[in-house]
C-alpha cells in the first residue's frame, strides 16, 4: 500500500498538475503529476532525486469498457514514443498465443571466415562481405542494431520473397516503413543461415553513397560465436554448441543483451555509472543522455552543435567533450561526445571511436564478450 503526500503544483505541457508523493515500505518513492480535471497521471518519476531516478510522461490515455488506460508514453528525455495499438480487458488467449513460434533460420557452420573491411574514411566503418541467396554484397557490421536490414533494391536483385511490410526505429524521432522478405540462404564465409526473415527499409542513396546494400544485426549474430579480428581483417562465426571462447585472451564483460543490444555497464568521470550499448554501426562520438548534465552532474561544455542522421530522421545534438568514460580497468581519456535526446537517464551509446581499439569474441548465448586489446593500440 501506498502513502499519498501533496507536494506541490507544477504544468506538464501547458496542463496544471498537482504532484502527489507516493511511498511505501518496500521500494523506491514515486511522484506522480495528476491532472485535477481528468484523473490522468501526466508523469511519474521513480526515485525522484535519487541514484536511481527514471521518470515517464503519459502521452495518452485510452477509455475501453469503462475504465481509462494510459496507452502512449515516454521516457524521460528521450523523444521515441511508445503506445499500445490494442487494449482488451480481460482477454482470452489461447495457450499456444503465449508461446513463442518455433524457429525457423537454422545455421551450418563452416571454419571458413568472412573477410572484413576497416575503413576510417569518410567515417570509421566496418564492412563484411555477405552472400544472399549467393548474390555478394558488402554489409555493415552494426552491433547496435536489433535486425539485419537491407535495401530494397539489393532485396530484390537478390532474388528474396516479399511477404510483409513492418517499421522500425532508431536514432532520431521518427520511423522507417520496410518491406519483410524471406531468404533462403545468408552465407556469412563460409557459415551459412538458411531460411531467413530480413527487412528492407534503409536509405537507398545514402548506402549507395557508401557502396553498401545492408547491414548484419542481433538477429543474425545471436545464434553465433563471433570472432571479429580487426588486425586480421577476418570475422568467423561458430557455433556455441561446439565453441567455447578462451576467456584469458583478453577482458571478459558480461553483458545484457535483453533488448537485442549489447549492452555493458562503464562509468563516466570515475564516478557516474551508466548503460553503454557497445555499437558498432556508430562511427564517431559518443552518444548520451542529457539526463546525465541535469540529473547527474557530468561535466560537460557544449563547443558546437550538429545534425545528426539515422534511420528514423535526423536530431540536433550539443557536442564537446567528456572527461573519461571507463570500463573495467580501460579508462578513455577526453572522449567526443554528443547528448541525443534518443537516449533517456543514464544510457549512453559507444560507437568506433571506442570500439576500433579492440579486437572480440562475442558469445551471445553465454551473454559475454571478451574484448582483445589490438597491438597498435
Amino acid at each position: 500500500a501506498f502513502t499519498a503526500a501533496v507536494q506541490r503544483s507544477e504544468k506538464v505541457d501547458g496542463v496544471d498538475c498537482t504532484v502527489v508523493r507516493l511511498t511505501s515500505q518496500v521500494g523506491f518513492p514515486l511522484d506522480v503529476w495528476v491532472d485535477p480535471a481528468t484523473g490522468a497521471f501526466r508523469r511519474a518519476v521513480i526515485d525522484p532525486g535519487g541514484k536511481y531516478e527514471e521518470s515517464f510522461d503519459g502521452l495518452d490515455y485510452t477509455a475501453v469498457g469503462g475504465k481509462r488506460f494510459l496507452s502512449a508514453w515516454h521516457h524521460g528525455s528521450s523523444k521515441t514514443r511508445y503506445a499500445y495499438t490494442k487494449i482488451e480487458p480481460n482477454a482470452d488467449f489461447p495457450a499456444d498465443d503465449l508461446r513463442p513460434p518455433k524457429q525457423t533460420a537454422t545455421w551450418t557452420f563452416a571454419d571458413t571466415p568472412a573477410q572484413v573491411e576497416y575503413v576510417d574514411q569518410p567515417a570509421p566503418r566496418i564492412y563484411v562481405n555477405v552472400a544472399v541467396n549467393g548474390v555478394k554484397g558488402k554489409f555493415i557490421l552494426d552491433t547496435g542494431a536489433e535486425d539485419t536490414l537491407m535495401v530494397d533494391s539489393f532485396a530484390r536483385r537478390a532474388g528474396a520473397k516479399r511477404f510483409s511490410t513492418s517499421s522500425f526505429g532508431g536514432i532520431g524521432s521518427g520511423t522507417a516503413t520496410a518491406n519483410v522478405f524471406r531468404v533462403d540462404t545468408l552465407d556469412v564465409g563460409g557459415s551459412t543461415l538458411h531460411d531467413v526473415t530480413i527487412e528492407s527499409g534503409l536509405n537507398e542513396e545514402q548506402f549507395q553513397h557508401e557502396g553498401a546494400v545492408g547491414l548484419i544485426g542481433f538477429d543474425l549474430l545471436a545464434g553465433t560465436i563471433a570472432d571479429l579480428d580487426l588486425d586480421a581483417k577476418t570475422l568467423k562465426l561458430m557455433d556455441p554448441a561446439k565453441v567455447q571462447p578462451n576467456e584469458s585472451n583478453g577482458m571478459v564483460v558480461h553483458v545484457d543483451l535483453s533488448d537485442h543490444h549489447i549492452r555493458v555497464p562503464m562509468r563516466i568521470d570515475d564516478r557516474i555509472d551508466v548503460i553503454a550499448t557497445l555499437d558498432s554501426g556508430n562511427p564517431s562520438d559518443i552518444l548520451f543522455s542529457h539526463d546525465l548534465v541535469t540529473g547527474h552532474g557530468v561535466n560537460f561544455i557544449t563547443k558546437y552543435q550538429s545534425y545528426a542522421t539515422g534511420v528514423a530522421g535526423s536530431e540536433l545534438q550539443n557536442c564537446g567533450k567528456l572527461q573519461s568514460l571507463s570500463i573495467g580497468p580501460v579508462r578513455y581519456q577526453l572522449p567526443a561526445a554528443c547528448d541525443s535526446p534518443s537516449f533517456g537517464r543514464n544510457e549512453i551509446l559507444v560507437g568506433l571511436d571506442f570500439m576500433h581499439a579492440f579486437n572480440y569474441v562475442f558469445d551471445y548465448p553465454d551473454g559475454f564478450i571478451v574484448m582483445i586489446p589490438r597491438k597498435n593500440y
